[in-house]
């Protein structure tokens, strides 16, 4: 019986395959997205999630609304109130928010799908394009791709902004633009890679550049012996080229490098780089070690998202898996007809490896020695993976399968799994199990009747790609489909954005107006999360509660203060309101609450209740600038009990020199004339990054903001610049000398000013550079052309 559609699709296949290869690869990598996406088109949900991953709902949604929000208003990346006390937003920048930044906030939640395909497919493409570079068949080169495309990485953690899935992204395209440089010699290539880095986190600039390191040692392996003089002077050179690019990027990267190492985990005592570098030595116990064995086959064998039984989670567990084939085809780079470079890319690779599942050394090393989990370093084990296994497969297909090995990596792909199946019985899935067997066994049969005289290699082939592509779909399934996700209109069931609070805020902002007649500023706090930390970020508020890469200054404040937080870490703090002097403290002029509770704390008056949320007004609140007549150091604040001190710092305030505070005050003096003028400070926002008021006092006297400090804002009165200074543990303090004065506050992210000189100078010479070599004659532009 013949089938003329079927046979008139695999003819046009095998054409495609042969002429257009990277089409073949973009039209199965949107098929398996399509056949992925269905589960969110047809049910409404949206990419976002609220079990393991939780952070693309938690973190990213909230700061992709407000940095669509400030690119809509600010044409910029900007600090923002919404982040609890205040914070630069453009530290967990992602590059991808470019593309939808523009779009109206309520379609931000929906493009979330759209940009998690990009990435994906962006990121297969490229490694296509790295392996056609290192001489890879098409054919390979498709596997490949796809491979890593749809890699348990690629799946699971890009489904993270910002680090990882700019990370993913990013690892592609830096091994194409470094290979294109050392096939080609072409000085773009390398300022394009510098662009590429510098848009990601700026702890990439390390991570790149160790991972460059250890990529050229292991590259010049390949390299015959005379050339590798050559080789190791193009590397450096590489290197220095991508300086250009990375100061193209400076506007946004420059700000970002300060933050990183304003933040605490670099130089603060959140810091885990003392405590990792004592233990980097150390070996994996067993059970890392089994998590990591058993993330060759994908994490899902341990179960799946919140019944993961691996390593810590789901998403920080190891996960190394690329597809069955590659781990079947290793070991043929060791045949007898293998050749000396590809014995010796094996052998490295597999002792790199092994060194890496036995020494946590590496993992460590790759965030700085200030993470321990399994990130951005399993994305490294996968590359190599998969590169040796396509080396193998080749070696098959030009050679011939070696049967002993065909026959050890069966073992070994059947025999891990089932080892764990008998030893870790209640920690296997094994419906995984059998996927892994029902494929693993399939190229096993297929590769072991490939032998050096058969015919039909170029026919297993063409079958090859579309059993690896519905592979990977089904092995995708779990990452992608079987998940917590969210609903397109934020609601899930840990809660909503849209829970009554935006309609509580609208009474709120309508009393202020008619009770206060102005807008000045003033906090809101909540006894409740609608989700998490970061809900002022889409509720519009300012707020106290935050989640995110915080500065120092903010830390410090926390720390110090001892107020809350969810978790002990920089990134987590919790809503101030079981506070309460914190609260006049920081000006929090209004609370919604769900319970009434509020009602047997002192001054705060019940307004209304709307939506289910009750409102209350804070008579007490301390107003966002507030003048102190009383300057104290911080040890003797921290001599005090925790409530005493909460008490303490409403009619004092803290400094670490009060002497030369008082003296400076002494110095600005007072004015007779100024002498019935009343202590008041009035101060409203003008934006995320402009604050306007008027101040007044008899004698010069200390006025304290409820801010963090940070280098980014500088202030002035009456037009002329004043020094701002840190008080009570964090928080911003200004000197105002006697008399009435207009007070202005502005923000530029710190390095951004030099960022954009650097940028501008940058440009300038690449005109000059590329003039220079528009202006060579032509037969020379040829023969240097025909050189590289």
């Amino acid at each position: 019986m013949s089938f003329p559609l079927l046979e008139t699709a695999r003819l046009r296949f095998i054409a495609l395959l042969k002429h257009r290869p990277l089409g073949i690869y973009l039209l199965i990598a949107i098929c398996l997205l399509t056949v992925l996406s269905l589960h969110y088109l047809l049910t409404a949900h949206a990419f976002a999630f609220y079990d393991i991953g939780s952070d693309t709902f938690f973190q990213f949604f909230p700061l992709q609304i407000v940095q669509a929000r400030q690119l809509h208003e600010l044409h910029s990346i900007s600090w923002s109130f919404d982040l609890g006390l205040g914070g630069y937003v453009g530290s967990l920048f992602d590059p991808f928010m470019l593309l939808t930044g523009w779009l109206p906030e309520s379609w931000q939640l929906g493009s979330r799908l759209p940009m998690f395909a990009v990435r994906v497919i962006s990121a297969g493409g490229f490694f296509y394009a790295y392996l056609r570079l290192i001489r890879f068949e098409p054919h390979l080169a498709i596997l490949g791709a796809l491979g890593y495309a749809f890699s348990s990485y690629g799946m699971l953690n890009a489904q993270w902004e910002v680090m990882h899935g700019t990370e993913f992204v990013q690892l592609a395209i830096f091994l194409y633009l470094l290979e294109k440089y050392l096939a080609t010699q072409n000085r773009w290539a390398p300022i394009a890679a510098g662009i590429v880095v510098g848009l990601g986190h700026p702890m990439g600039l390390y991570m790149f550049g160790l991972f460059g390191l250890l990529y050229a040692l292991a590259r010049s392996t390949t390299i015959p012996a005379g050339e590798r003089l050559s080789y190791f002077r193009a590397i450096p050179t590489f290197a220095a080229w991508c300086i250009p690019g990375l100061l193209l990027v400076a506007p946004l990267l420059f700000p970002a490098l300060y933050y990183f190492f304003e933040s605490p985990r670099v130089s603060g005592d959140h810091s885990a780089l003392y405590a990792e570098l004592g233990r980097m030595f150390r070996i994996n116990d067993r059970a890392t070690l089994s998590a990591e064995l058993a993330g060759l086959f994908g994490k899902d064998l341990l179960g799946s998202n919140l019944h993961y039984a691996g390593w810590a989670n789901y998403f920080e567990g190891p996960g190394f898996y690329v597809g069955m084939l590659p781990l079947l085809c290793i070991p043929q780079l060791l045949a007898p007809g293998a050749s000396r470079v590809e014995r010796r890319l094996c052998i490295i690779g597999v002792i790199g490896i092994a060194a890496y599942f036995a020494f946590p050394a590496l993992r460590t090393a790759v965030y700085g020695f200030g993470e321990s989990a399994f990130r951005f370093s399993t994305l490294w084990i996968s590359a190599i993976l998969l590169v040796l296994g396509l080396a193998g497969l080749r070696r098959i297909l030009t050679g011939g399968v070696w049967r002993p090995g065909l026959g050890l990596a069966v073992l070994f792909v059947f025999g891990i799994p089932l080892a764990g199946a008998l030893f870790l019985p209640a920690r296997i899935d094994y419906v995984h199990l059998s996927l892994v067997f029902a494929f693993g066994g399939a190229y096993g049969a297929i590769a072991w009747h490939l032998t050096r005289d058969s015919t039909s290699r170029s026919s297993v082939l063409n079958l090859l790609i579309p059993v690896v592509a519905c592979e990977l779909l089904v092995f995708a399934i779990p990452t992608v489909v079987q998940r917590n996700a969210v609903t397109l209109d934020a609601a899930s069931a840990i809660g909503s954005y849209h829970d009554g609070t935006d309609q509580a805020l609208a009474y709120v902002r309508d009393y202020q107006r008619q009770f206060s007649g102005n807008d000045d500023f003033y906090r809101v706090d909540k006894t409740y999360y609608s989700v998490f930390l970061d809900d002022a970020l889409i509720q519009n508020y300012h707020g106290t509660a935050s989640y995110f890469f915080h500065a120092t200054a903010i830390t410090r404040f926390v720390d110090r203060m001892n107020l809350d937080r969810v978790s002990p870490s920089p990134n987590y703090i919790s809503s101030m309101s079981n506070r309460r002097d914190v609260m006049d403290l920081l000006g929090v002029r209004y609370l919604l609450s769900r319970d009434r509770k509020p009602d047997a704390e002192r001054d705060l008056a019940y307004l209304a209740t709307v939506d289910g949320i009750d409102i209350y007004r804070n008579a007490t609140a301390h107003g966002f600038g507030t003048f102190y007549s009383s300057i104290a150091a911080e040890a003797r604040a921290d001599a005090l009990p925790v409530p005493q001190r909460d008490v303490f710092l409403l009619d004092n305030v803290t400094v670490d020199d009060p002497a030369s505070i008082e003296s400076e005050l002494t110095r600005l003096g007072s004015d007779p004339h100024h002498a019935g003028l009343q202590q008041r400070a009035d101060i409203s926002t003008r934006g995320d990054d402009v604050l306007t008021g008027t101040v007044q006092t008899p004698k010069a006297a200390l006025l304290l903001l409820a801010m963090p400090f940070d280098r980014g804002w500088s202030a002035t009165l009456g037009g002329k610049p004043v020094h701002l200074f840190r008080a009570d543990y964090g928080l911003t303090a200004v000197l105002v000398p006697p008399g009435q004065h207009a007070i202005a506050l502005a923000y530029v992210a710190p390095g951004r000013r030099v960022g954009i000189g650097a940028c501008l100078l940058c440009v300038g010479f690449l005109l000059l550079l590329w003039r220079s070599q528009r202006a060579k004659p032509a037969p020379l532009r040829r023969m240097l052309h025909s050189k590289a």
